[in-house]
């Protein structure tokens, strides 16, 4: 078992001496994060011993909490009681079994940041996110995805949006322009962003699902077929959260510029197919046709649904060879998303601007280190932010962030791109 809490963000791991209780996964994270959870003579109490350490207890000591060697008041020292906050939430409190109502915790609020969680013992009612922990069999492997849902009313031929990387390290993805939320429906399915990897090079990707019988089974006559593509680009599928046809593009995007990464996706109707084109452009710098991917089976139908999102596929959090600083979940994936447009046609002169974003969230997931702010700029824009290096906020899931004035908005430019 592990314990994880939740203000700090971090697992209760071990270390080798029987001095106060330290942690956060370290280069030994398997070997050292496992606890034994064992019923002690009186029901409902529990010991809280180093998994294959049997002979220490964790316990409280004269100096907050520590692992001690086992003895009989020792062990009257290291009994626990385990208590919901509410029946429906995963965190509960650890509450010392001997009657003082101290409580384990974290030790200093501000330890969401910090190499180690310090651990010690209060009581209730002094800082219930600090004194709440998650039992987990298994790590957290990745930080929790974050979400921009953008409504519309009606089906769009074209979708615009601009992406200002800010924190970006190996093994992020920014989508930046997604559609469709069911690949097994007709409509089409797919996404547009930027990508780097986890050897450190940058590309652009643009994907769309075939039509899904199953998690595994594309559906006859359903293909996402590539038709065109750049000739610096490479065509590849994908599986894993259903199948589908994907293509890459070297691009060398930076993070921190004051220029955006701005991406097109643009649908048109070919008999009972859909194809969809994607550009992307740095800065002001002519528009790249990433390529071109048929979706069969659609009924001609364009893009629905449009989101974006932040999403850390590096997943290395379970890897005790990656120093603990490095794994995935605890760094910092930041990005302003801005200026999003849509149009129902490819007429220009018909584009309109998205004047609303919602913040929604991939869970459940135990890290809750999520941030999504209005900007000032006059784009309209949200930044977006994910991970435990990331400062507690407000949880902005279910937040509906809105432009007040979108006549203010300049039209981007999109010469260069086919058709507009």
């Amino acid at each position: 078992m592990r314990l994880f809490n939740r203000l700090a963000q971090r697992y209760l791991v071990r270390r080798d001496t029987p001095l106060p209780v330290v942690g956060v996964p370290g280069p030994d994270l398997a070997a050292s994060s496992d606890w034994t959870i064992l019923e002690a003579a009186e029901s409902g109490t529990y010991h809280i011993m180093p998994y294959g350490g049997r002979d220490l207890t964790l316990g409280i000591g004269d100096d907050g909490v520590a692992l001690h060697r086992q003895s009989p008041d020792v062990l009257e020292r290291g009994s626990w009681r385990f208590e919901s906050v509410d029946g429906d939430d995963p965190y509960q409190r650890i509450i010392d079994a001997g009657g003082t109502g101290r409580v384990l915790r974290a030790a200093d609020p501000a330890l969401h940041a910090a190499t180690d969680l310090e651990v010690t013992v209060g009581t209730t009612g002094t800082d219930e996110r600090a004194a709440m922990w998650r039992i987990d069999r298994e790590c957290v492997a990745d930080a929790r995805s974050i979400h921009l849902c953008y409504p519309t009313t009606s089906e769009v031929a074209l979708f615009y949006n601009e992406i200002y990387p800010r924190r970006v390290p190996p093994g992020t993805y920014f989508c930046t322009s997604g559609f469709g939320t069911n690949p097994s429906g007709p409509g089409p399915c797919g996404y547009a962003g930027i990508q780097r990897r986890v050897d450190g090079s940058r590309i652009a990707i643009f994907s769309v699902w075939h039509r899904m019988a199953d998690n595994e089974s594309p559906v006859a006559g359903g293909l996402a077929t590539t038709v065109a593509m750049s000739p610096d680009a490479y065509k590849t599928s994908f599986r894993g959260e259903g199948s589908g046809s994907s293509i890459r593009y070297p691009l060398a995007w930076q993070s921190g510029s004051s220029e955006p990464i701005r991406f097109v996706v643009v649908a048109g109707a070919q008999g009972d197919d859909t194809v969809l084109s994607a550009y992307v452009a740095r800065g002001d710098e002519p528009w790249i046709r990433i390529g071109a991917i048929r979706r069969a089976g659609t009924g001609g139908r364009f893009m629905t649904n449009l989101y974006g999102f932040i999403e850390d596929f590096a997943r290395n959090g379970n890897t005790p060879a990656i120093a603990s600083e490095e794994r995935s979940p605890y760094r910092l994936r930041a990005a302003l998303f801005a200026n999003p447009w849509i149009g129902t046609s490819l007429v220009t002169s018909e584009l309109q601007p998205l004047s609303e974003v919602r913040v929604t969230a991939y869970g459940p997931h135990p890290l809750e280190n999520l941030s999504a702010l209005e900007t000032e700029i006059a784009d309209f824009g949200v930044f977006v932010a994910t991970g435990t290096a990331l400062a507690t906020q407000p949880n902005p899931i279910g937040k509906a962030i809105i432009d007040r004035a979108p006549g203010r908005r300049a039209l981007p430019s999109l010469d260069g791109v086919p058709g507009l």
